[in-house]
């Protein structure tokens, strides 16, 4: 907050026509960017564990290493990492392509909130991958395995089959005896997807965002 005599002084000089003073410090050289980016990244490379702002900084300050610049300089290192992983993870992307319909289909769950009474509310959404239909749709506690092999058999008495292969992801729901024997004794291939990966099963995250949106508009009107 500046006081009235500075203001009052700023708007003097203005009316004078004299030139405002730059405030404030200096910006650095390119030459001393370029130092403090390449000890920045030798820190970086040098500590086992990917480190923040504040042990690179406590590692280079006694070099002359501003806190500003470890900021600047471990920003631009993040984003050449994720150019990095993004170019990588783009040339061994694969894709699935189903062609005909129920050959693949995709099963999410997604907490909905609490009831009444406080208890917790999952959806499990059903994908179909080549209509991009969401088929079959169960709200309640926690899905368990018996409930999983309930909704597939609800999807086979509307579509008259099983799909070939069902995705799903690691959750107890799915990762069960009850689930494995239900697929195999009916010739369904289980799919089950790399943890953390979500686009291994897009569909059915697109089919979660879909019932999400409709919830929102829903409780807006």
């Amino acid at each position: 907050m500046r006081s009235v005599r500075t203001v009052r002084r700023w708007h003097k000089e203005e009316r004078a026509g004299l030139p405002r003073p730059k405030r404030g410090r200096p910006p650095a050289t390119a030459g001393a960017r370029l130092r403090a980016l390449r000890e920045v990244c030798r820190e970086f490379r040098r500590q086992t564990s990917p480190a923040g702002e504040a042990a690179i900084f406590a590692a280079v300050a006694e070099r002359g290493v501003t806190r500003r610049q470890v900021r600047d300089a471990l920003r631009r290192l993040k984003r050449r990492r994720l150019r990095r992983a993004a170019r990588v993870a783009a040339a061994h992307r694969t894709s699935v392509q189903p062609l005909a319909t129920n050959a693949l289909v995709g099963q999410d769950a997604t907490f909905c909130g609490r009831d009444d009474e406080g208890n917790k509310r999952w959806a499990e959404v059903q994908r179909d991958t080549a209509s991009t239909k969401t088929v079959g749709l169960a709200c309640g506690a926690a899905a368990t395995g018996e409930d999983v092999v309930a909704q597939l058999e609800a999807l086979r008495a509307a579509r008259g089959e099983l799909p070939l292969v069902f995705a799903c992801d690691r959750g107890a729901q799915y990762e069960n005896a009850t689930v494995k024997d239900y697929l195999e004794a009916n010739g369904v291939v289980l799919l089950p997807r790399l943890p953390r990966t979500p686009q291994h099963n897009a569909w059915s995250e697109r089919g979660i965002r879909e019932l999400v949106a409709l919830n929102e508009k829903m409780a807006l009107s």
